[in-house]
């Protein structure tokens, strides 16, 4: 049995056609066809991060032959749910499911990989630094009044800096759930008629 789902990873990219089934996992494109099998799988990271008002997610998909998949969708308006949108998470939960039930050994990593922990990381602490350089040459050249006027900005910098530094320091263990636990997480409640008919 095999599912199928169309959708746009970006808003200029052209549709991606994934298709689930029990033996793995087949993505369409307008260039080319890439797939894997279940068996072929070693590592699986799930991650979804924001940007201003855009939000990116991805499931990515490390195999045994030093090959990656990654399936991944960049929403420009994540409040506003399209059918990409809904495509896309159908697509994540049908490869969750699978995941669990042909490879019950694997667990899912959480959140960003090391090279773009470091990244964003690095990013805060070239903020909270620039912050306080700014501080010592004021104070250096006596130029109190005008730091005095700069200490708003300077202080959403260094708060700014902080909290890209904080939620993305890359020396953390990595956390590691089982399929089906995202699965709780990601899948919609069912509806009143389901539960109706479930009774």
């Amino acid at each position: 049995m095999s599912q199928s789902f169309q959708y746009k990873p970006a808003l200029l990219s052209g549709t991606r056609e994934v298709t689930v089934s029990t033996e793995g996992v087949s993505v369409t494109t307008s260039d080319a066809t890439e797939s894997f099998k279940w068996a072929e799988v070693n590592g699986v990271r799930y991650w979804a991060m924001a940007a201003g008002k855009a939000g990116f997610q991805g499931l990515d998909f490390s195999l045994a032959d030093n090959r990656k998949l990654d399936l991944r969708i960049t929403d420009p308006e994540p409040r506003v749910v399209d059918a990409d949108d809904l495509s896309y998470m159908k697509m994540l939960v049908a490869c969750l499911r699978e995941l669990a039930t042909q490879r019950p050994d694997l667990s899912v990593e959480i959140g960003n990989k090391k090279s773009v922990q470091w990244a964003l990381f690095l990013i805060g602490v070239v903020c909270i630094g620039f912050a306080l350089a700014l501080v010592f040459f004021a104070l250096a050249e006596g130029r109190n009044s005008r730091l005095e006027a700069a200490l708003l900005p300077i202080g959403m910098m260094m708060l700014f800096g902080g909290a890209i530094a904080w939620n993305f320091h890359p020396f953390s263990p990595p956390v590691m759930l089982e399929s089906d636990a995202i699965l709780r997480m990601l899948e919609p409640p069912p509806e009143e008629g389901d539960q109706d008919q479930t009774a």
